[in-house]
């Protein structure tokens, strides 16, 4: 089997089997991170229900029993350096980058491509925003966007597309399999 790996956008992908399918995979899997960072740009989760707000609360730093000063709630202080103030999980980037921008393809074969994060500050602060609401993965929106597009891309390209061999569940994800 080839093996090629290529660097695109800063990220190392491999990508595996001759033909053009691995690029088309590849272009598949930068869709549908596409469609992943416009929904939680939005402030919807995976399970397409609104994150949470963010925290607005205000506490108060004290030694001694004496007040030093006032502390803001993450909403106030995520607006004042210019943000929005919903879950959208895109902060000031100061701690290692923005997260979601290191969602990334990792690689992409004939049949299948894989997605990661690829920093490992990024997953970190991937699994804390998960705990919090759930937002990694392809919300039914997402999935019904991106299967459209597959199945759009390879017909454009002479492949038939058997809908009817969709299997839904296997572990916790969704297979689509090609009839030829």
């Amino acid at each position: 089997m080839i093996s090629t790996r290529i660097k695109y956008n800063g990220s190392k992908v491999k990508l595996v089997g001759d033909g053009p399918d691995k690029y088309t995979w590849f272009g598949l899997g930068q869709f549908a991170i596409k469609t992943i960072r416009e929904r939680v740009a939005r402030g919807i989760g995976s399970d397409d229900s609104p994150m949470p707000e963010l925290s607005g609360r205000a506490s108060a730093v004290t030694r001694d029993g004496k007040f030093l000063r006032r502390q803001v709630g993450y909403r106030e202080r995520k607006q004042r350096f210019g943000g929005r103030p919903i879950r959208d999980l895109y902060g000031r980037g100061d701690q290692g980058g923005h997260m979601l921008d290191n969602l990334r393809v990792r690689e992409a074969t004939t049949k299948s491509v894989r997605m990661d994060i690829t920093s490992r500050l990024a997953r970190v602060k991937a699994r804390a925003n998960e705990k919090r609401s759930p937002w990694f993965g392809f919300s039914a929106r997402d999935r019904r966007i991106v299967l459209e597009r597959m199945i759009d891309v390879f017909r454009s390209r002479g492949n038939i597309i058997n809908i009817g061999s969709r299997v839904r569940g296997v572990r916790g994800g969704t297979v689509f399999a090609r009839a030829a």
